[in-house]
């Protein structure tokens, strides 16, 4: 996955390391689902787990609701 930079700024009560360490939470439970699921390493299954946690990032990075164009696409 790539990283693209944006325009958008960080909440004020927020620093980049909270926001990355929260984010390395959220990670490491996705992939400790993954484990305990145990999925095995068929590349199908790690290419779904991927875009599972791709669909995690935008939604942590950008939320939930429609806001008019201001999420990723």
């Amino acid at each position: 996955m790539t990283v693209r930079q944006c325009d958008r700024k960080l909440r004020k009560d927020l620093s980049e390391e909270m926001v990355a360490d929260v984010f390395r939470q959220l990670q490491n439970g996705l992939n400790a689902d993954f484990r305990n699921k145990q999925a095995g390493d068929s590349r199908e299954k790690l290419i779904a787990h991927e875009l599972a946690c791709q669909t995690a990032l935008s939604v942590f990075l950008y939320g939930v609701l429609d806001t008019g164009g201001h999420a990723a696409d």
